[in-house]
């Protein structure tokens, strides 16, 4: 690789800052550069607005410098509520990353490493600002994380959510069952309810007056618990983790049984 290109430059990164208290998704960024650039490089808390940046550094922050007449180009470039990544190199200091919704955080490492890292350090060292093309990028219908493609063979939950957070999105749905189908049945010969795999409602992970007795508890928590890792992946990659549901939809004969008015 050229001694030059901003890929060779990462190589010698010594330091990774992020700012005190932030989101998981600095951590996680922080992880990816110390795992595909520089193996040696360490993660450190700093106050970015106030606090200088370390020699030979990386620094991720969202809308925040040192420099605010940086900041208040950057807004005034691309308008208030745009979508965008700045990135800058300074001989001596290092890189200076910063976004203007966390969920690009780990989308602009990737960009620097992947699609950057052979492009000359001088293309960046007066700063270079990527607009956004699509603001809130969301997955929802998502056929393979929570719907009918999820029981695909060799199918990566984690790996799917990192492409996503590579691509930019910027949310996703987390609502999927544990099981195969779902646990309920119709009208005798009836078979719509096994198709009711995707946009599972709320009833399918916990219990209510309406329900209570007849799901199982172990097949309520199954599905709750995958819901629960779903939403820490979304968060570790900075998306915002979010619910569809198709309400009303496909229920147990025996709920229209102990309350008939419903059907």
């Amino acid at each position: 690789m050229d001694n030059n290109s901003i890929g060779s430059v990462l190589q010698k990164i010594k330091i990774i800052e992020i700012p005190i208290d932030s989101k998981i998704v600095y951590t996680t960024a922080a992880q990816y550069l110390i795992d595909t650039c520089s193996s040696l490089a360490t993660i450190q808390e700093k106050h970015l607005t106030q606090d200088g940046q370390s020699r030979d550094s990386i620094r991720l922050s969202q809308k925040q410098t040192t420099d605010p007449d940086l900041l208040s180009q950057i807004i005034t470039s691309t308008g208030d509520d745009e979508e965008w990544i700045y990135v800058r190199y300074e001989t001596g200091t290092g890189f200076l990353i910063t976004v203007s919704s966390s969920h690009l955080v780990y989308t602009a490492v990737c960009m620097l490493h992947e699609d950057l890292r052979k492009e000359a350090i001088n293309t960046i060292m007066k700063g270079k600002l990527y607009p956004i093309a699509i603001k809130k990028l969301r997955a929802h219908y998502n056929i393979f994380l929570t719907q009918y493609g999820r029981t695909a063979k060799g199918f990566d939950p984690e790996e799917y959510f990192e492409n996503l957070a590579r691509q930019g999105y910027s949310q996703v749905e987390v609502n999927g069952l544990a099981y195969p189908v779902p646990y309920e049945s119709g009208p005798k010969g009836e078979v719509l309810h096994r198709f009711y795999t995707y946009c599972p409602a709320l009833d399918q992970f916990v219990t209510s007056f309406l329900n209570k007795g007849i799901y199982k508890d172990d097949y309520l928590q199954a599905n709750l618990n995958l819901l629960k890792k779903y939403a820490e992946l979304a968060m570790n990659y900075g998306l915002i983790p979010g619910l569809l549901c198709f309400e009303p939809r496909s229920v147990p004969d025996e709920i229209f049984e102990k309350y008939p008015m419903l059907r």
